[in-house]
């Protein structure tokens, strides 16, 4: 079993502030279990799932902007049980293991070092874990050391690409994927620097060919537009198999690809087939999140979601601010 879960698919600054979108990362569990950038709500995400993160075994976390790593450590707490047992494998930039551009590290050595691998890594760079392998791929972000990652998993390579901006290159490192994860932070036709647009998200798809790509980390404006006509834009200008990923949609890499995706088999409609987790469901009122689009056009499993709560909605006719580029911290 190769199971994917969105933990939170929010991303950039507003959608984190507002938790628009959970920002808390993506879980993988190959055998290994894998942590993939626990921002802020992981550990919630993970209780609301029934996920238990004491039995984390690798944290990857690609750089050292807050939605991406706000609870590394109390991760690391967790997969070491409480410091009491050293082990697991912590994989990140060299910002988030031994600082940037003069920042301290926001992981510190004093957690780093709970675990049997404490590594800042850079492109190019490649370490096994058990069976599996992690590579990492260049990006060009304002965190001038942010990487991706290929995972090497028993059903393929899934390549999760980091917050960055199309450059040349960028679609070589992560060929041969199998699942292409791509963070897309803007709409059609609102390219901002360091980030992925939809425009951009079409390059890279018909340059990698992957057999399914999931959109993900979506800033507040990507949440304010239609998502699936961005979608079905991205499906006409790729001819490929595209989803925009929901807060805790769930995909089995051998079942929905080695044997077709669900949304491919029938299905039909915006549901694209899924089915919803019924686990975990917070009373109703609770948490802050959009979900005025209906269900998704997304295949796999997927938690009910709550109601929005407090900040603003999609409907909402305040502009939003432009987000700045951050500094590496």
């Amino acid at each position: 079993m190769t199971r994917l879960t969105f933990l939170g698919t929010g991303g950039g600054r507003f959608a984190t502030i507002y938790q628009t979108r959970w920002t808390a990362g993506i879980y993988l569990d190959d055998g290994l279990r894998v942590n993939i950038d626990p921002g802020p709500g992981t550990l919630v995400r993970m209780k609301a799932l029934a996920i238990d993160p004491t039995q984390t075994d690798v944290l990857l976390v690609t750089h050292g902007h807050p939605d991406h790593y706000t609870d590394a450590e109390v991760m690391i707490e967790a997969m070491t049980k409480g410091g009491t047992v050293k082990k697991g494998t912590i994989l990140a930039s060299k910002s988030v293991i031994e600082g940037a551009n003069g920042y301290p590290p926001p992981v510190s050595r004093f957690f780093g070092e709970k675990a049997t691998m404490f590594r800042a890594m850079v492109p190019g760079d490649k370490v096994t874990v058990g069976h599996m392998a992690f590579e990492a791929t260049p990006s060009m972000h304002s965190d001038l050391t942010a990487i991706g990652f290929k995972v090497y998993t028993k059903n393929g390579i899934i390549s999760c690409v980091c917050d960055t901006q199309y450059f040349e290159g960028l679609s070589k490192a992560h060929a041969g994927c199998r699942l292409l994860i791509l963070p897309v932070m803007r709409p059609l036709g609102s390219r901002i620097q360091y980030h992925l647009s939809v425009e951009d998200a079409a390059t890279i798809i018909n340059e990698v060919a992957p057999e399914a790509t999931f959109l993900n980390h979506f800033g507040l404006k990507m949440v304010r537009a239609d998502i699936e006509r961005q979608v079905r834009w991205l499906r006409e200008q790729t001819k490929s198999k595209v989803w925009a990923a929901r807060d805790s949609t769930v995909l089995d890499i051998k079942t929905e690809i080695n044997q077709g995706l669900r949304a491919e088999r029938g299905g039909g409609g915006q549901g694209g087939g899924g089915r919803r987790r019924r686990r975990g469901r917070g009373r109703r009122g609770q948490g802050n999140h959009e979900h005025s689009q209906g269900r998704p056009d997304t295949p796999g499993t997927q938690q009910s979601q709550p109601a929005q709560g407090p900040g603003p909605s999609s409907q909402t006719q305040e502009k939003e601010p432009d987000p700045q580029p951050q500094k590496a911290t």
